[in-house]
């Protein structure tokens, strides 16, 4: 039914049905925190449901688990530069993580907003004021396709590439540093960033492509 004792820190709780993506999220528990989620068979997402489950605590306490300390190290060391603050800044909208993104088209999105649609005029069906479906396609002919807002892990955008004479090789240093300004200086939210990244790919089954930046002091 659930877990008990669980260490205060940030952790990854994840669900799903055979054969289906995993859906989760992360949560910075604190000291004695109650956190109940209910799963929404048809909508496949979790909604809060604490109330209720504070009133009877007593009598459900038995039905709860011990979380697995065995694993605790290991959790740990995966994620030890990752706190609230993470947490806040680099989780969905939605709140939940799917393994599976919620991809929509182009034409979805333009449809969707009304304003922005009353100008295009996007349709997917095919009537007398669209004879024509509207359709967004790249170079290959397929569609174009984006996740939909709200569910997308909102990671820093890594800056573009400052061309210059001074630069010797392939040397991404401003680049790391300019990453690091947005984070007000703190080195350890960047590494924060990849450690969630990498339990996302590695735990939610999260398919990313993280870039890592490393720069040698002398």
């Amino acid at each position: 039914m659930g877990l008990k004792m669980i260490p205060a820190g940030v952790h990854f709780v994840y669900c799903s049905v055979k054969g289906a993506p995993r859906i989760g999220f992360f949560h910075n528990f604190k000291s004695e925190e109650i956190v109940v989620k209910k799963w929404d068979k048809q909508k496949e997402t979790f909604s809060d449901e604490v109330n209720r489950f504070r009133l009877n605590l007593k009598n459900i306490d038995s039905t709860l688990g011990p979380y697995p300390f065995e694993n605790y190290r290991s959790w740990y060391a995966l994620t030890d530069f990752i706190n609230g603050q993470t947490v806040e800044r680099l989780n969905p909208l939605k709140g939940k993580i799917s393994a599976q993104a919620e991809l929509v088209s182009m034409e979805t999105c333009l449809m969707e907003n009304e304003e922005l649609n009353a100008t295009v005029g996007c349709s997917n069906s095919v009537d007398r004021e669209h004879p024509v479906r509207t359709r967004f396609v790249d170079q290959q002919g397929l569609p174009i396709m984006k996740i939909r807002d709200g569910y997308e892990i909102r990671f820093l955008a890594i800056p573009q590439l400052n061309a210059n004479e001074n630069r010797v090789g392939i040397d991404y240093t401003d680049r790391l540093e300019r990453v690091i300004r947005q984070l007000d200086g703190d080195w350890k939210q960047l590494l924060a960033e990849v450690q969630f990244a990498f339990a996302c790919f590695l735990i939610g089954q999260v398919s990313l492509v993280s870039r890592i930046f490393i720069k040698v002091y002398e």
